[in-house]
Formats: structure tokens, C-alpha cells, sequence
């Protein structure tokens, strides 16, 4: 068990942190009655010292205070930490459904990329993995292969895109911020 004195070793990676659907203020302040009232039953993860889950956790009980647990991953990189990270958010129940298309197409993307990189003596990326990329990610979360292709396009853009960015992470829709994005850019050919 860690408390706040003994959190030295935990590093919050800004990356990382940008990489997760905030809590909105609701929930961030259920969240923190909850912990007040029960504990922070859940560990935080990290990676190599790196906080991956749990950023409000350790945010609430550090001010606190307030004891909790720590559990360590093993990955072989920083691509496969970002894709764990993705991966585990993509289990949470508070993701909009923009949120949730842009978490799985990384996933593809990522995975995409790695099926495409030369080997690497007996290294092992759990990124690769033989057989149909967008099969395997529609099975796990339980959709199709054109809705993971779909999420992966969407990806690329919002990723691109601040504007896309921050409405999923406010909690706002994309269409219309992309909609008035298009808008601005046929005015400006005008």
C-alpha cells in the first residue's frame, strides 16, 4: 500500500494522461465521495514508474491524503503501454461513443503499424499479432470489421484535428464541430 508520502516513484507522463477520456465533473465528484467514504479500493497501474490507470485515483487520494495500492505492468515498450492503455479504457462504462471510436481505431492503427515493421532479433511486441487485424479488434469489442475500419479513419482525423480533440475530451460530439469545421474551410475558398 502507497500513501502519499510514499508516491515518489509513480510518474505522471502528460502524454499518457492526454490519452484518456476525462471524467466529467459528476463523475470525478462521485468518484472522490466514493474514496472519501470506501477507500480507493481499485489499484493504480503502472508501468516501468509510469502511472497508465488511475491518474483521477492518485489525484484525489495525493490531496487526501488517503492510502492505495499499486500494481505494476510489464510491457516492452512505450507503443504497447499506449495500446494497454487504450485497450483498458476501452472497458470503462463513461466513454461517449465518439470516445469509443476514437480508443479502437488507434487500436487498429497501432496494431497496423506493427504488423508492418521488420522483426527484431527474438524481441517479442504483443502489438503484432498474425491473422486480420480489424477481425480480431470487432470480436473483442464486440462489433464489426467495418466499424473498427470506420474508427480507425475517424482516429486519423480527430487526431489530426485539435478542434476534434477537444470536443471528445468535453464530452462533445464530433459531427458538429466537424461540420463547422467544413463549413469555415468552403467560406474560405469563397
Amino acid at each position: 500500500v502507497h500513501s502519499a508520502e510514499t508516491d515518489a516513484e509513480i510518474h505522471v507522463d502528460a502524454a499518457f494522461k492526454a490519452q484518456i477520456p476525462p471524467l466529467s465533473a459528476e463523475e470525478r465528484e462521485q468518484l472522490e465521495a466514493n474514496i472519501v467514504a470506501h477507500g480507493c479500493r481499485d489499484p493504480l497501474t503502472t508501468w516501468n514508474g509510469i502511472l497508465l490507470d488511475g491518474h483521477n485515483r492518485h489525484e484525489i487520494c495525493t490531496r487526501l491524503g488517503l492510502p492505495f495500492k499499486l500494481v505494476s505492468v510489464e510491457l516492452p515498450n512505450r507503443e504497447a503501454a499506449e495500446d494497454w492503455i487504450d485497450g483498458n479504457q476501452l472497458g470503462r462504462r463513461n466513454l461517449t461513443p465518439d470516445a469509443f471510436k476514437l480508443l479502437l481505431g488507434r487500436r487498429y492503427l497501432r496494431r497496423k503499424r506493427a504488423a508492418h515493421r521488420p522483426p527484431k532479433g527474438d524481441q517479442f511486441d504483443p502489438l503484432i499479432q498474425p491473422g486480420k487485424t480489424a477481425a480480431k479488434l470487432a470480436v473483442e469489442y464486440g462489433t464489426s470489421e467495418a466499424t473498427v475500419k470506420r474508427a480507425a479513419r475517424f482516429a486519423a482525423e480527430v487526431e489530426r484535428t485539435p478542434e476534434l480533440l477537444a470536443a471528445i475530451a468535453e464530452g462533445r460530439p464530433v459531427l458538429p464541430v466537424m461540420r463547422e469545421l467544413n463549413e469555415r474551410k468552403r467560406e474560405a475558398r469563397r
